[in-house]
């Protein structure tokens, strides 16, 4: 059965932040290229939800994965999971 990712909406404000400053840094085809990889990425997670670190310091039930430069911050569900956040690695986490 295909596992399911549902993006919260301060996953949805990263992931548009990190599109707007990848778009001004490196130009729209790497920007698209990134953002697939994420997607990817959250595919996989999704699959294999218990390969990221338990991260109960950061938010309830929460566990991360590094993916290039963000850390993906989500939740396991019954059907998949919940991306809570994708927070560039030299940022604080706080209020995930």
């Amino acid at each position: 059965m295909t596992q399911r990712v549902r993006l919260t909406p301060r996953a949805v404000a990263d992931l548009k932040a990190t599109a707007r400053y990848t778009t001004q840094k490196w130009g729209h085809a790497q920007c698209q290229s990134y953002l697939r990889s994420l997607d990817a990425r959250f595919s996989w997670l999704a699959e294999h939800p218990t390969t990221g670190r338990a991260r109960d310091d950061v938010a309830d039930r929460s566990r991360s994965f590094r993916h290039n430069a963000h850390i993906v911050f989500y939740r396991i569900r019954d059907n998949g999971i919940d991306v809570l956040a994708v927070v560039h690695s030299a940022m604080d986490v706080d209020g995930v």
